[in-house]
């Protein structure tokens, strides 16, 4: 939770860019699914309603998934990535193991490179 409240709190412009990529999410949903829905009967037609409150709602469903998608992006990353207790010990050593394996792999392999190809002079 606190990290949460942190996300939102301190990382604003990060949170931004996210508010941006969810009004082009909601944006596209809108423009070809929401015709479909409304035809189907699943929603009432919001096209007859007034476009100014249409236009807040919008904005405020994208700042709000934005907050949320900004304020939960590490915890998601390090729970796809396996470094969070939210996995089970098996998995979560698993997916640190095949990560570091990785890693030693592109190492051996940046070591093995011809010298004109990596200028990094700690070879």
């Amino acid at each position: 939770m606190t990290d949460f409240i942190g996300g939102v709190t301190t990382r604003f412009g990060f949170s931004a860019t996210w508010m941006f990529a969810v009004a082009i999410a909601l944006g596209a949903g809108i423009t070809f699914l929401l015709p479909t829905v409304v035809n189907v009967g699943w929603a009432p037609d919001p096209t007859h309603g007034n476009p100014a409150v249409n236009t807040l709602y919008f904005a405020l469903a994208a700042a709000g998934f934005g907050f949320a998608m900004g304020a939960l992006s590490t915890p998601l990353y390090q729970f796809l990535e396996g470094y969070s207790a939210m996995l089970p010990s098996p998995a979560r050593d698993w997916l640190i193991d095949s990560q570091r394996s990785r890693k030693s792999r592109l190492v051996w392999k940046i070591r093995r490179a011809p010298s004109w190809w990596c200028s990094d002079s700690s070879r």
